[in-house]
């Protein structure tokens, strides 16, 4: 049997936060509570994500 491709879900929460300063985007794992520190840009919090969920997998697959 060859695998041709492997799909991973994990659950994510993107909050924006509205308290008046410029937005903040930060990401929060929901498997492990890590999470990526906050930033201006949306773009720095989605790159540690997706590294993220390629380094830790889903927490169903982690002994």
């Amino acid at each position: 049997m060859v695998v041709k491709a492997i799909y991973r879900f994990v659950d994510w929460v993107l909050q924006l936060d509205t308290s008046g300063s410029p937005p903040i985007f930060e990401m929060k794992c929901m498997g492990c509570d890590a999470v990526s520190g906050a930033f201006e840009d949306p773009a720095p919090a989605q790159n540690w994500a997706l590294k993220h969920a390629g380094r830790e997998g889903t927490p169903s697959s982690r002994p």
